[in-house]
């Protein structure tokens, strides 16, 4: 994962730059998409669901993103 403030590049699984110590930005473990700090789904993978609308999960997924953004 490349730092925004340094450009350093990290282990992917790393919360805090190794050069300079900024927090890295959270990103999704499915699809790799960086994500908010406050995420608790990804949009991205959400996108790509062609069945399923009806569940409530996916009711409760499109009302938290239709919240965030």
């Amino acid at each position: 994962m490349q730092c925004s403030a340094c450009q350093h590049n990290n282990k992917p699984a790393a919360r805090f730059c190794e050069a300079c110590g900024v927090r890295l930005a959270p990103t999704c473990p499915s699809c790799g998409e960086g994500a908010g700090a406050q995420a608790r789904f990804c949009a991205h993978v959400y996108a790509t669901f062609t069945e399923g609308f009806d569940t409530r999960d996916l009711i409760d997924a499109k009302t938290l993103l239709e919240e965030l953004s």
